[in-house]
């Protein structure tokens, strides 16, 4: 399965912030692979220097390496990240071990969640149920009761920026401006959708940003408010999120990040993991981020024949 973040619609998103976005070949033992797409890799220079930094994210087959350092010097890359996904045929030790063959060392500041739940959206709505823990089955149940969904597109405007007013408001966590996220619905055009939970007298209550690629719906972004939560809103919002990803006839639903106690600095992530996995669904753990600092020049540049 190609992550998210290897989409063409992606690409498009981060090209349109401000970030190339560039295509590496895979590494020569990788390279017969059959259907392999090229691994897509961004960079962006700082404001107001003349370096920049590059990311490469969720790959499933290794990259060139020699392609990497030759984009990273004619880039004037400083620093990469390398951000595996599960790669294939490979066990982490033996991952690490040619990280670090590369000058890649583990890092511990991720940009991306570590370990996320996948849950198998291929069974019934009764496998769904039967899946989760009681308590949320419960909650989805008194959240039908006193509220109603609806399931935003791209055109609907005015309703997604009453939408991101309400994050706005009530989010806890990174709130994009409002042309970034009109930007993202955009560009992901039919695999995005956001659920709205609102109650009985219309007021916003909870809300989803769910982003579609290659069968996989990423429960993006996710917003309850105060109210939201006595009412047990973000249960039905997840609830709805699932059956639409569903109905589009994705097969796995992407939480997106839980806690993983390899990175101690992210306990605050605790509580809404918690919540995540009373949906059920099965742990998935990457190798975590590897990273590199480069000299973005070559030496001989700096000297001028005379």
């Amino acid at each position: 399965m190609r992550d998210l973040r290897q989409s063409s619609h992606y690409a498009r998103f981060m090209s349109q912030k401000g970030w190339a976005a560039l295509k590496i070949p895979p590494a020569s033992e990788h390279a017969s692979a059959v259907g392999f797409s090229p691994i897509v890799a961004y960079i962006k220079q700082l404001p107001l220097f003349p370096f920049s930094v590059m990311k490469v994210q969720r790959f499933e087959l290794l990259p060139n390496f020699d392609a990497v350092e030759r984009i990273a010097l004619e880039h004037r890359v400083f620093s990469i990240t390398l951000e595996p996904g599960v790669v294939k045929r490979m066990t982490s030790s033996q991952l690490d071990m040619l990280m670090r063959q590369h000058g890649y060392r583990g890092s511990r500041s991720p940009l991306l969640p570590t370990k996320t739940l996948h849950v198998d959206l291929t069974g019934s709505q009764k496998d769904l149920l039967q899946g989760m823990k009681k308590d949320a089955r419960t909650s989805i149940r008194k959240a039908q009761h006193v509220s109603h969904r609806q399931i935003l597109g791209r055109d609907d405007a005015a309703l997604l920026e009453r939408f991101h007013e309400f994050w706005r408001k009530h989010g806890k966590g990174y709130v994009p401006s409002l042309s970034e996220f009109s930007l993202l619905v955009r560009t992901f055009d039919k695999d995005a959708f956001v659920v709205l939970i609102s109650s009985k007298d219309a007021q916003l209550l909870a809300g989803a940003t769910i982003l579609i690629s290659d069968g996989c719906a990423y429960y993006y972004y996710a917003v309850t408010s105060q109210t939201g939560r006595r009412l047990y809103a973000g249960y039905l919002a997840v609830w709805e999120a699932m059956l639409e990803a569903k109905r589009r006839s994705c097969r796995i639903f992407d939480f997106e990040g839980i806690y993983d106690d390899r990175f101690k600095q992210l306990k605050r992530w605790r509580g809404f993991s918690a919540f995540k996995q009373k949906f059920g669904g099965e742990e998935v753990c990457y190798p975590g981020p590897f990273s590199r600092s480069f000299f973005p020049f070559k030496i001989q540049s700096l000297f001028h024949s005379r």
